[in-house]
């Protein structure tokens, strides 16, 4: 699930590769699940990265459907993605 506490954002990608079991899926294949941006967070995961990403199916949105990862729409996370630096403080709560 996704870790609850005080993150900071350490990588943000626009247009991300997504990096899963070993293979890479470039942004725009259609098994990239990370829409159009990646903020990922210094988060405890042990060996996936936990971030804030886009998804291109809303059907995810807000359920439990990822791998301990925020999911956002594309447009929501495109204006997150804007407004956020290397180092912003996120906060995860129940």
């Amino acid at each position: 699930g996704t870790p609850e506490g005080a993150f900071k954002v350490v990588t943000k990608d626009w247009n991300p590769d997504w990096y899963y079991q070993g293979k890479r899926y470039a942004f725009g294949d259609p098994q990239n699940i990370l829409g159009v941006a990646w903020l990922g967070l210094d988060a405890p995961s042990g060996s996936a990265s936990i971030g804030i990403h886009g998804s291109p199916d809303g059907d995810g949105i807000g359920k439990k459907s990822s791998k301990g990862c925020i999911r956002l729409r594309n447009p929501d996370v495109a204006e997150v993605y804007d407004w956020v630096t290397i180092g912003s403080a996120v906060t995860i709560a129940p």
